[in-house]
């Protein structure tokens, strides 16, 4: 199951973003992982309100650390194109993507579903790029399907 991904490689631009936010966010202290900037790209505008939710990511984030969050968006921001390989996956497979991700556009999600033989390609209402968290349930049928599969 490919969730909220690409299997393309960061543009020049993205990845000079990318690696620049690596340096600020990771030598701020105190080290803060998720803003309220960053929730307003990340979640659906339903669920920016979810107090449990918000709570949760910033939670999460802390947790890992500024050590984390900097090789996590350095290895991102390295990320090779593999577009050419999902025709190789010989697995059953589910992309799933939110309507409202704006992070990873469900079009390109759709890219990727289309690449990879037999794959199933869900678009999940009311979440942006954490389905699994914005829409729980959904997301669990997405899977179920898969592993019946």
């Amino acid at each position: 199951m490919l969730v909220n991904t690409r299997a393309t490689a960061d543009s020049d631009a993205v990845r000079r973003r990318r690696l620049l936010l690596s340096r600020i966010v990771a030598a701020r202290e105190p080290f803060v992982a998720v803003n309220d900037g960053m929730l307003d790209e990340m979640l659906h505008p339903e669920n920016r309100n979810d107090a449990a939710l918000v709570g949760l990511l910033k939670a999460m984030g802390d947790a890992c650390g500024a050590g984390v969050f900097k090789r996590q968006n350095n290895a991102v921001a390295r990320r090779p194109d593999s577009m050419a390989d999902l025709g190789n996956i010989a697995v059953p497979c589910s992309v799933v993507v939110g309507t409202h991700d704006r992070i990873i556009s469900p079009e390109s999600h759709r890219e990727m579903a289309d690449a990879i033989p037999g794959a199933t390609y869900h678009e999940i209402v009311g979440a942006g790029h954490y389905v699994p968290l914005e829409q729980p349930e959904l997301f669990a049928c997405a899977l179920g399907g898969l592993l019946a599969r």
